[in-house]
């Protein structure tokens, strides 16, 4: 981790790409200890493709007409959600080096989690404590806290349930190994053949991990029904886990221009954050003051909705938003921006509550919400973009309409 941030990820790349050949050997290809070692090795190459990807000035030309967005703006905004995807990376590596000299009440209980699994866990790193990140994104755009954690436990092979998640793990497997050779080899070194292998390779490890952990999430859900009890081993950190993944996914999928696809899979993560809330909101009762958690579940709320905003206003603004996979229309192509608008105002209005809900806890003890504070903040910038991009598309909108307007009266002054 430490070389990822110190701005050599592909070094990392090799060490991930290791350890989870390692793990695949003594656990299985599709096994949960292998779920991690998969997203952080497609993390590491995630964030080696945004580093090495190629950023071009928008070639926007001045005689064209300014009252639409156009595909220069479009550009635009993809280039800029690119370098925030780095920005934001770079953001959760940092914050999780932070994480390690946290309180040591809070060091002591992490501890004692991490101590659970009965085998020997791979201890890997990650960008979320309970966030693919993310990226957190989204880094990209995911989660900004903690790790990710291996834990002992037997899965069956993985199906995939999302359009994006690769159903044979054979090929995916035999891909890892073969990619791993040419990363050694530096046959990925050409910016833009080199940055979408990498972005490919990256795409395949995380869906692999998102299947393993979906398929084992199904699995204790059955179990559960069975025994009439709730499980306590691995459900809350599967449940951890997998909105995470589907956050680097996403990220990946915008690095890869799929900005649909990418809005598509963020869009289940913002399912699965909404439904966390309200599981901590059930948890908490009638406690007189919200807890972190609390404020954590809507920080990611705003985090998940700006992300799909961000991925629908770097759509094509002539076409329809439809997926790759399966060809499913998210919406049509008149009606993205206000569609776009939708989640901007829920990542807002969440924003305000974890703002307000921070204000509450640091009143009363300011230790607690210092390292949500930094993450708060970056989210507002996020929100802070798209709206500014909105009010863009607004003014070129208005003053179409006013051009449009005065044409008629123009042609009957000529007669």
């Amino acid at each position: 981790r430490k070389l990822v941030t110190s701005g050599t990820p592909s070094e990392a790349v090799e060490m991930f790409a290791m350890l989870l050949e390692e793990t695949r050997h003594k656990y299985g290809d599709a096994s949960i200890e292998s779920a991690p070692a998969y997203y952080e090795y497609g993390n590491a190459l995630l964030r080696t493709a945004l580093r090495n990807m190629p950023v071009d000035g928008a070639d926007g030309s001045e005689g064209e007409d300014p009252s639409r967005q156009t595909e220069d703006d479009v550009k635009e905004i993809r280039e800029n959600a690119a370098a925030a995807a780095l920005a934001r990376q770079q953001h959760k590596q940092e914050h999780d080096d932070q994480g390690k000299h946290a309180a040591p009440q809070q060091r002591a209980k992490q501890n004692e989690e991490d101590a659970k699994p009965a085998a020997k866990p791979s201890k890997v790193g990650s960008s979320d404590e309970t966030k693919l990140t993310s990226n957190s994104k989204s880094g990209i755009k995911s989660e900004m806290n903690g790790e990710l954690q291996t834990e002992s436990s037997n899965a069956q092979a993985a199906t995939p349930v999302v359009d994006i998640v690769s159903s044979n793990s054979n090929s995916s497997n035999k891909s890892t190994t073969e990619n791993r050779d040419k990363i050694s080899q530096g046959d990925g070194d050409d910016e833009d053949g080199g940055v979408t292998d990498d972005l490919n390779l990256a795409l395949e490890m995380m869906e692999n991990a998102f299947s393993i952990l979906d398929e084992q999430q199904q699995q204790q859900e059955e179990e559960d029904k069975e025994k009439e009890e709730a499980s306590t081993k691995y459900d809350a950190w599967v449940a951890q886990q997998l909105p995470r993944v589907l956050l680097g996914i996403g990220d990946v999928l915008s690095s890869l221009q799929r900005h649909a696809d990418a809005a598509d899979v963020y869009s289940r993560a913002l399912e699965i954050r909404e439904t966390e809330l309200e599981h901590c909101k059930t948890a908490e009762g009638a406690a007189k003051s919200p807890s972190v958690a609390i404020l954590r579940a809507h920080r990611r709320i705003a985090e998940a909705a700006v992300l799909i905003a961000e991925e629908l206003l770097a759509c094509p603004p002539s076409q329809d938003v439809v997926t790759t996979e399966t060809n499913t229309l998210i919406v049509k192509a008149g009606e993205r921006v206000e569609y776009a608008r939708g989640y901007y105002d829920k990542a807002r209005d969440a924003l305000q509550e974890a703002v307000f809900t921070m204000g509450i806890i640091a009143s009363g003890n300011a230790d607690e919400v210092a390292t949500e504070k930094e993450d708060v903040c970056f989210i507002a910038t996020m929100i802070m973009g798209v709206g500014t991009t909105l009010a863009e598309i607004d003014e070129q909108n208005d003053a179409a309409t006013q051009q449009e307007s005065l044409e008629p009266t123009k042609k009957k002054t000529k007669r």
